[in-house]
C-alpha cells in the first residue's frame, strides 16, 4: 500500500463519539441513603437542643431573678432586703426542677435541705451552706452582715447554674 493510499484512507476516519454519561440512579443511591442520614440526625439533635432549653427556661428565670438581686445589692450595698429574697428562689428553684412529687422540700429542716442542695449540686457547697441561708432568710440586718455575703452569692449562683437531679 502507497502512502497516498494510505492517507485517503486516514482521511476517511471519523472521530468516535464520547460515550454515554453514567446514570446517577441507581448507582449513586449511597450518597441520599447518607443525606438522609445526616438530615436525620440533624433533626434529631435539634429536638434534643430545644427540648433541653424548653426544660432550662426555670433555670434562666432564676438566675435572672439572681441577676436583678445582685443589681439591686450593688446600687444600694448598705441594704441587705433585696438579698433575702435569694433563699426563696433556691427553695423555688428546687421544687421546679424536682417537680410537685417532693412536696416534702417544703417543710425540710436546715440539715435536710443542706443535703438535698448538696445532692443537686456539681460542685461541693459550704457544709453551712442552709444554715446561712436561714440566716439570710430570718435573721436580724446586723447577724446577715457578718456573712461573706458576696462568696454566698456566689454559691448560690454556682448552685443555680450546675444543680441537677439528686442522686
Amino acid at each position: 500500500m502507497s502512502l497516498t493510499q494510505q492517507l485517503q484512507q486516514l482521511q476517511q476516519l471519523k472521530e468516535l463519539p464520547d460515550p454515554p454519561l453514567p446514570a446517577f440512579w441507581p448507582q449513586t443511591w449511597g450518597w441520599w441513603a447518607l443525606l438522609a442520614l445526616i438530615l436525620l440526625a440533624t433533626a434529631m439533635y435539634a429536638t434534643h437542643r430545644y427540648r433541653r432549653y424548653r426544660a432550662n427556661a426555670y433555670r434562666r428565670q432564676a438566675l435572672a431573678e439572681l441577676n436583678q438581686v445582685l443589681i439591686h445589692w450593688q446600687a444600694a450595698p448598705g441594704d441587705i432586703s433585696p438579698l433575702r429574697d435569694i433563699p426563696g428562689l433556691l427553695k423555688r428553684t428546687a421544687l421546679a426542677r424536682l417537680g410537685p412529687e417532693h412536696l416534702g422540700t417544703r417543710s425540710m429542716g436546715r440539715d435536710d435541705w443542706q443535703q438535698l442542695l448538696q445532692r443537686m449540686s456539681s460542685a461541693p457547697l459550704p457544709a453551712d451552706f442552709a444554715a446561712q441561708l436561714g440566716l439570710l432568710a430570718y435573721a436580724d440586718d446586723r447577724a446577715v452582715q457578718q456573712l461573706d455575703l458576696a462568696l454566698l452569692y456566689k454559691h448560690c449562683r454556682l448552685w443555680l447554674e450546675t444543680h441537677h437531679d439528686p442522686v
